[in-house]
């Protein structure tokens, strides 16, 4: 038993650091868009001062959503052939671990 929960802890944290990659790889290019796409640019190009002042305002903006969003893996995840959908809890019965996951889709 005790395999398959450390097996089902990997699993979560390999879920979790993709996740955050993901999250990170979005907010990255949705500031590159907001640059490229500002209203007002001159020629096509923003002022080197402005350009960094909009940068570190939605980079801080970003980081403050980041940081108060909850760090639990709880909750209902896509495999990585989309094809199903698990869902993770936590385990009704102790002696299984802390984490439950239950195919749902």
């Amino acid at each position: 038993m005790e395999r398959s929960a450390e097996s089902a802890r990997r699993v979560v944290a390999a879920l979790d650091r993709r996740a955050l990659t993901e999250r990170r790889e979005i907010d990255r290019r949705l500031a590159a868009d907001v640059l490229a796409t500002w209203p007002g640019r001159p020629e096509g190009g923003m002022g080197s001062k402005m350009r960094k002042l909009v940068l570190v305002a939605l980079l801080g903006a970003l980081a403050a959503t980041a940081s108060a969003q909850s760090p639990s893996v709880m909750g209902t995840w896509l495999t990585a052939s989309g094809l199903a959908q698990v869902r993770l809890g936590p385990c009704p019965d102790p002696a299984n671990g802390p984490i439950c996951g239950l195919v749902v889709a």
